[in-house]
């Protein structure tokens, strides 16, 4: 309560948007907010006083008159920022700032600081409204702020994309052209030849194409697959889409065209360049602290900001599947690393390792078997016209089955890095067996989320951990 005035943390946040660090502004725009603002704030009522203040302010009119009296190159520069651009600075302090139009617009009160360093920003508000009503666009001032309050997400994210193409630019300059082309092409391309849903269709169409009496197409098929798949795996990775994406936006007709580093960089989508941000991280951050005051080097600090949020203090408890875990994970930000070193936790929630499938979960007593070797490369089940089963391969594996529950029995296996497999006769054991491991899964699955999300406090979170640890593992997540 100050004055007449009482404001909530909406009003604090809605006069910090609009006046940012212009004190004159605030102290005008506290003139046209009086009474009780903590609650029932309606639209009507703030946009009514918001258009007042917009009007009489004294210090609103002198943001237009500076505006008015700049030269057109500077207000471009405001354009730009309006329409989504970046201005750059390059100097940290505005008296060192060796653009005339830039340091003029910072004296003038239209610009500040952007988190990102070396980046300018509009001050306020206040400025951005006074630059879209000389552009003659639609101004209502409570559209203003909504827009504005979607739009500082987008900028923060911004920032963070335009500091991490920062950073591998710097990388890619420092390693030879043919390590840079190496890698890229390593990073094979996740577009598959023929999509797995379509697959099993066409070894149907291929059954079908066979004539009576004639060896069954489907393997030649499956064969020719498998040849053309690892042609096409080889010819798309990164960076054919790298350079594909730098000729069509040059205009290149010479397919033998390619970027430089720097060039490489700008062709990423997000996705790829979190990838790489990932994979390259450690020639990304220093193992040195450049101070003292920090402690830790920046390779060991920056994931400690999200180890924080998820718990990162597990380093002495049994954690599940800590194979899988990354080594940063391990360490704990100020613990003591006297003494000995810690055995580490066994896999599985109870401490238990995990049991193994089928071995682990076939019925006592002896099994009437089959042998049955599987193939390296991914599996499937499908179905035929005639509702028969069968699990199939690229490579041309195609093993027909009695039902579905037969599949997976093969398929859990495959999973669990079983290649040569005994298959039993009977279904009762098939049955039995899939049924234990699924209901084993589910309940570990369960345990895993609860674990995770004590610790994230998003159960979101929680379940994407989940299923990207259950895959890692080979288990299915049911």
């Amino acid at each position: 309560m100050h004055n007449g005035r009482l404001w909530g943390e909406a009003m604090l946040y809605f006069a910090l948007d609009w006046c940012g660090t212009d004190l004159a502004l605030a102290e005008q725009l506290v003139a046209h907010f009086y009474g009780n603002w903590t609650e029932h704030i309606y639209d009507e009522a703030v946009a009514e006083c918001l258009r007042n203040w917009l009007t009489e302010s004294d210090a609103v009119r002198g943001y237009r008159e500076r505006f008015a009296a700049l030269p057109d190159t500077c207000k471009e520069q405001l354009r730009l920022l309006c329409g989504g651009g970046k201005l750059v600075s390059h100097r940290p302090e505005v008296h060192l700032e060796t653009c005339e139009k830039i340091r003029r617009l910072f004296l003038d009160g239209f610009l500040c600081a952007n988190l990102l360093p070396g980046y300018c920003q509009l001050r306020n508000l206040v400025a951005r409204f006074v630059v879209e009503e000389h552009m003659g666009l639609q101004n209502d001032p409570i559209d203003l702020l909504r827009r504005a309050a979607n739009a500082r997400v987008n900028l923060l994210l911004q920032d963070v994309e335009f500091s991490l193409r920062g950073m591998l630019k710097t990388v890619f300059r420092q390693m030879p052209a043919d390590d840079l082309k190496k890698l890229l092409k390593n990073i094979k391309s996740q577009q598959p030849l023929v999509h797995e849903d379509f697959h099993p269709k066409l070894m149907d169409w291929a059954s079908q194409q066979t004539p009576p009496g004639q060896p069954d197409l489907r393997a030649s098929l499956g064969q020719f697959l498998a040849q053309e798949s690892a042609k096409f795996r080889a010819a798309n990775n990164l960076w054919s889409e790298v350079c594909k994406v730098f000729r069509e936006s040059h205009g290149l007709d010479n397919i033998n065209s390619e970027p430089t580093p720097e060039q490489a960089v700008v062709c990423l989508t997000f996705n790829q360049l979190k990838d790489l941000v990932q994979t390259l991280s450690d020639k990304l951050f220093l193992d040195e602290p450049r101070t003292k005051r920090f402690g830790e080097p920046p390779s060991k600090r920056w994931p400690i900001y999200l180890t924080q949020d998820l718990g990162a203090a597990t380093k002495a408890e049994d954690t599940l599947f800590p194979e899988v875990q990354p080594d940063w994970l391990k360490e704990v930000p100020g613990k003591d690393k006297a003494g000995p070193e810690k055995t580490p936790a066994i896999p599985g929630l109870d401490g238990a390792p995990l049991k193994d499938f089928p071995n682990d979960f076939l019925p006592n007593g002896a099994i009437d078997a089959a042998p049955l070797t599987l193939p390296n490369d991914t599996l499937s089940i499908a179905q035929d016209r005639d509702g028969h089963f069968f699990v199939a391969s690229d490579s041309g594996f195609h093993q027909v089955v009695r039902n579905e529950v037969e599949g997976k029995f093969l398929l859990y296996a495959h999973h669990r890095g079983h290649r040569d497999l005994n298959l039993p006769k009977a279904m009762f054991p098939v049955f039995s067996t899939v049924a234990s491991y699924e209901k084993y899964c589910r309940e570990l699955r369960q345990k895993l989320v609860r674990n995770l999300e004590a610790r994230s406090r998003n159960h979101q979170l929680a379940e994407l951990m989940a299923r990207q640890t259950f895959e890692a593992h080979g288990l299915p997540a049911i």
